[in-house]
């Protein structure tokens, strides 16, 4: 993420003022009268929030009528974003749902309408489910006879070969991309028993979606950040902070972490919501992640100062490559992620996911 001078001051601000255990809305007072601090809010995807807790504070009155103007229209616009994500999700459900098939919301999918106070205040790229990967077939068929695009044999091929995931567009309101899952892991570098994910799946309140039970909950967040290489990007550190509120046991999290092998990635994101929003981790939460070594290990060794950022040149390929393997737990995970990463490189160039999704992304260009 590149940024203006001044910027690290800005989100270092943002930090203090959403902080969910102690916030500062004068910190945020601060960033919307600053000009670039707009700017800033939307690259992180808190505007939605920043507004909404001004608002609740009568603090947003208080900037000049030029200003205050900006931040609605911007916020406005988010709003019809998340809106129409929705609605695409929903409209997955239905077809899904008519051919027997009960999909899973992941994400930002399901947190907007668990965990904050109005699903528009988390935004979204776009929107993520979970199915049972033997019925991949009858739901992309399902999802193209309810007006999806979704990609050709020889994609569908590749992602089933090398990912977890593939894309599907709906263009009833703009280009709206969903993501279908078939797990929430590539297999080689973590064993998630994704038949015992989808049966322990939980109703989500107020409506017949479903969202992944607490522990997977909570364990598939630290997951997707880590493949994010722990990205500062502050509205994920956020979700990880509002559902470290009311954690669930940590001996259970524990215990399906070190089944999965992701001990590290589970620390690594406590250490990442303790860096960004001191006070939001439980202290028996706090206390194994500050002292769990490998992590803590990690954390010292890649230091930086950017108030979000948990590792140093998580941007950089060569990096990245990196953590990839050090933040898995076994050995026995390390050489299947180095093998399956070798096959892809081989057959098909490294990246390529990434080429074939934004091929896929036609209206975004």
């Amino acid at each position: 993420m590149k940024g203006q001078p001044g910027d690290g001051a800005r989100l270092a601000a943002l930090c203090r003022g959403l902080n969910p255990s102690a916030p500062a809305t004068e910190a945020l007072a601060e960033v919307a009268a600053d000009p670039r601090g707009l700017e800033v809010a939307l690259e992180h995807s808190v505007a939605g929030l920043v507004a909404h807790r001004l608002s609740g504070a009568s603090a947003l009155a208080d900037l000049p009528e030029a200003q205050r103007h900006r931040w609605r229209m911007r916020v406005m616009e988010v709003q019809r974003q998340r809106a129409a994500l929705d609605e695409a999700a929903d409209l997955a459900a239905d077809a899904l749902e008519a051919v027997g098939i009960t999909p899973v919301l992941l994400k930002g999918a399901a947190l907007g309408r668990m965990i904050y106070p109005e699903p528009h205040l988390l935004p979204m790229s776009d929107v993520d489910l979970l199915i049972d990967g033997d019925r991949l077939a009858l739901a992309l068929d399902a999802l193209a006879r309810a007006g999806m695009r979704t990609p050709p044999e020889e994609d569908i091929r590749f992602w089933r070969q090398a990912y977890y995931n593939l894309p599907v567009e709906w263009t009833g309101r703009g280009s709206v991309q969903l993501e279908v899952h078939w797990s929430i892991s590539q297999p080689d570098r973590h064993p998630v028993d994704v038949p015992q994910l989808l049966a322990r799946a939980v109703a989500l309140p107020g409506t017949s979606g479903r969202v992944l039970a607490p522990v997977d909950l909570l364990l598939h967040q630290a997951l997707h950040h880590s493949y994010h290489y722990f990205q500062p990007k502050l509205i994920w550190v956020h979700d990880l902070a509002l559902l470290h509120r009311d954690p669930p046991p940590l001996e259970e999290v524990l215990g399906r972490a070190r089944r999965w092998g992701m001990m590290r990635p589970l620390a690594l994101s406590c250490l990442q919501v303790e860096k960004v929003y001191p006070g939001c981790l439980r202290e028996e939460y706090r206390s194994w992640a500050t002292g769990f070594r490998p992590a803590v290990r990690l954390v010292r060794r890649f230091r930086t100062a950017h108030p979000v950022a948990l590792l140093s040149g998580w941007e950089r390929r060569r990096r990245q490559l990196g953590l990839s393997f050090v933040m898995l737990d076994r050995p026995g995970q390390r050489l299947g992620a180095l093998a399956g990463w070798v096959r892809r490189v081989l057959r098909y160039g490294d990246r390529e996911g990434h080429r074939r999704l934004e091929a896929f992304r036609p209206h975004e260009k």
